[in-house]
């Protein structure tokens, strides 16, 4: 009883030194913080007061809306390296495979490139602690590999019938987010951009910069789930005109706020640009595919975009944890707002791709329907466009499903193709080099003959995957391109894994033919009924 009574002495001093004129909103809050207290101290069983809150939290920020959420202290620090682009850690890739951490590569310059590890080496201790032939997880593996900047590790590698100690000094890894970049001929360019980190400006012009003529530019936004706002407006300015509106923002406590391209002259101004968007394509993705399209500087191609136009920003809490709140909505230069509609919860936002898919979106923009309140033209030539339901594209592609199975589905479900290209690059990397230069020749020269495919369908019913003739030969064509290309990133890096399957790509190969030839202009300036 003196506790309570406490208790409520201190509520009543609290009270009284409020000075606010939301009387309502400090009611709410002190009701909160009574209730806590009576669960914490009346409870019939021992309660946790953190798990309560945390819990709590959650629900109420998802209640929100569907992009505003709770971060655990726990998970702050993973969210934060993927959008900073940086960890600090050892560099290296790395599969789990067959229960062993098999090196794939090191990072360039980076602490085990330096000490002198190589791909193909299997690391089977960490500090003397083994952990070959156990059951071991990427996320256990990267906690022991991982710490702080000048801080040493201690690895012994298995390297052809040979156990090898390693002294590593920890070092910033970049985590990038240029997937890949490549020329497709003298003046086009191919960048796959698969988020907006920190770092992604400084990565997007370094990969310009190093590819050299672009007369043409194909920016690959398919997957990409967006993250900072201001790294896309970045890359806009090398892309619109100096002064042009790129995106603006308002809420209900925040103020119209414009952004403006502000520099004279972008590298990429006077390019042709492309832009491939999928259903996976949100957020800051879709303010430069918004942005391109509504001053008819460049072509879309792809499906639909997901549907995000609501602006996040961090707020730290006492104990580390994060909330991320949506503080306004973001709308492109037409004023258009792509947000889809969430009023229906967020069960159901979160399924409305799986929707699409059923409703045949997927395979025909015929099924696709807008609100007619929603439509707006375009900054120049006036062609139509539609908000409430992200960004359509103005040559729409569909799905490609043919070479899809059952057994093709078991293959990736159970890494069998990953597997295998590991076990095969493992036992032939320095043939494979020794025969093959460049991403090019490889390209052009290696051949998977049916001696190959026979190898890996015995490897696959190792896996209790059976051999089914129909299916395999529905998939064939695709396992054998998803094959070469993974052998491809194994041997140099995801650019080549995206310079081989790109090239079998249906929205790619639009994208190339549209960028180089004539109807490209006839679609920017509305003549082309597509």
């Amino acid at each position: 009883m003196k506790r309570i009574l406490l208790f409520l002495i201190a509520l009543f001093v609290l009270t009284a030194t409020l000075k606010s004129q939301d009387d309502e909103f400090y009611l709410h809050s002190l009701k909160m913080n009574r209730a806590l207290y009576y669960l914490k101290n009346l409870y019939v069983d021992s309660v946790k007061t953190k798990d309560i809150v945390e819990t709590g939290l959650k629900k109420i920020i998802e209640s929100l809306d569907p992009h505003s959420t709770y971060i655990s202290a726990e998970d702050v620090q993973d969210i934060t390296e993927q959008l900073d682009g940086e960890f600090e850690g050892i560099g290296i890739q790395f599969e789990v495979y067959r229960d062993t951490l098999l090196v794939l590569a090191t990072i360039s310059g980076g602490p085990s490139a330096k000490a002198g590890l190589k791909a193909g080496d299997r690391i089977v201790k960490i500090e003397e602690e083994n952990i070959a032939n156990i059951e071991i997880t990427d996320s256990q593996i990267m906690s022991l590999l991982k710490g702080e900047k000048g801080s040493i590790v201690n690895v012994t590698v298995y390297r052809k019938g040979e156990f090898i100690d390693f002294c590593i000094i920890r070092d910033t890894i970049p985590i990038y987010s240029v997937e890949a970049s490549y020329r497709v001929d003298d003046k086009t360019c191919y960048i796959r951009l698969n988020r907006f980190a920190k770092t992604s400006y400084n990565e997007f012009m370094k990969a310009l910069n190093e590819l050299g003529n672009t007369q043409n530019i194909i920016l690959d936004l398919r997957g990409n789930v967006g993250g900072y706002m201001d790294i896309a407006i970045s890359i806009l300015n090398e892309i619109l005109p100096h002064k042009s509106l790129l995106v603006f923002t308002e809420g209900t406590h925040s103020s119209r706020k414009e952004y403006i391209a502000n520099k004279e002259y972008g590298k990429l101004r006077e390019s042709r640009v492309v832009v491939l968007i999928d259903e996976g394509s949100a957020s800051a993705s879709e303010i430069v595919s918004g942005a391109v399209q509504d001053w008819d500087r460049g072509v879309i191609i792809g499906r639909r975009s997901f549907g995000k136009g609501l602006v996040q920003n961090a707020y730290l809490l006492p104990d580390g944890s994060v909330i991320r709140i949506t503080t306004s909505r973001y709308y492109t230069p037409t004023g258009r707002l792509i947000q889809k509609p969430y009023k229906n919860g967020v069960d159901v936002y979160r399924k409305e791709i799986t929707y699409r898919y059923k409703n045949g979106e997927f395979n025909t923009k015929d099924s696709i329907t807008f609100d007619e309140d929603m439509k707006f033209k375009t900054l120049k030539s006036r062609r139509t466009v539609y908000g409430g339901g992200g960004i359509m594209p103005d040559i729409f592609v569909p799905i490609d499903t043919s070479s899809y199975s059952d057994y093709y589905r078991d293959l990736l479900s159970k890494s069998v193709i990953n597997d295998f290209v590991l076990m095969y690059v493992d036992n032939n990397r320095s043939d494979l080099y020794k025969l093959y230069y460049s991403i090019k020749s490889f390209s052009e020269d290696f051949q998977i003959d049916e001696r190959f495919m026979k190898r890996f369908v015995a490897f696959a019913e190792s896996y209790d995957i059976k051999y089914n003739e129909e299916e395999y030969a529905a998939s064939e064509s695709e396992i054998r391109l998803i094959l070469k290309a993974l052998i491809a990133r194994d041997l140099w890096d995801t650019s080549a894994y995206f310079f081989i399957t790109n090239n079998d790509n249906k929205m790619y190969k639009k994208a190339v033919s549209i960028i180089k030839g004539d109807e490209y202009n006839r679609i920017l300036v509305g003549s082309v009924v597509k």
